[in-house]
């Protein structure tokens, strides 16, 4: 393949994977669950490792020809995006391995965020260019990923602490919901290939089923 068929086809693997990982995000808030859900959520997830660490090669290998402190940014920036993506993964299967690989993840960003607040200039093809130039000017979407696991750590933050109330959906029982946290984060096995939160909602559903006919 060209460089130009490369990067279309990773561009296109890209867009499909965040357009299917922002889908997954909405049906997971709103607690719809069909089957294998799980699953899908953790291949996307694994699969967006793979096209952003293919990317973050190219980028990086390109800037360290020209600017190792530049290339040392963009290792950090990518690095921190690779890892908020597999602390998403890994949260179903284990949320304190998620954990431990996201604050890993805040870590990489830190030296990204010094250069962005300082308003760092690297010379780079001839000219003079930010960090921020440089992964906008590789039209991915990198940048905006980035800012989504950003606005998401925030607002963890502030809800653990408190600070504001954690989003809650009204159409669902808050045990219902509690079920489902036991399940995602491992608290609960399941009995019969069935957790107690599909028990739950199979019985909801047979009592509408038949009171809601009368």
């Amino acid at each position: 393949f060209s460089s130009l068929e490369k990067k279309d086809i990773f561009g296109f693997a890209e867009l499909f994977l965040l357009a299917s990982l922002l889908l997954l995000f909405g049906m997971r808030a709103f607690y719809i669950r069909p089957p294998y859900i799980d699953l899908i959520f953790i291949v996307t997830c694994g699969l967006l490792v793979a096209v952003y660490f293919l990317i973050a090669s190219g980028i990086f290998t390109a800037a360290k020809k020209e600017n190792p402190e530049l290339a040392r940014n963009v290792f950090f920036f990518y690095s921190s995006i690779l890892l908020f993506l597999l602390s998403l993964g890994t949260r179903i299967v284990n949320q304190s391995w998620s954990s431990v690989i996201g604050g890993l993840g805040f870590l990489a960003s830190v030296p990204f965020l010094i250069a962005l607040v300082r308003k760092r200039q690297f010379e780079y093809s001839g000219k003079t260019i930010s960090i921020v130039q440089l992964i906008t000017g590789s039209k991915n979407k990198a940048g905006l990923l980035f800012l989504f696991f950003a606005s998401s750590a925030l607002y963890t933050a502030l809800a653990y602490t408190k600070i504001i109330p954690t989003i809650e959906n009204s159409a669902k029982p808050k045990d219902y919901i509690e079920l489902i946290n036991n399940a995602e984060t491992g608290k609960e096995k399941p009995v019969d290939g069935k957790y107690q939160h599909e028990k739950y909602k199979e019985a909801m559903d047979k009592f509408l089923e038949k009171h809601g006919k009368k």
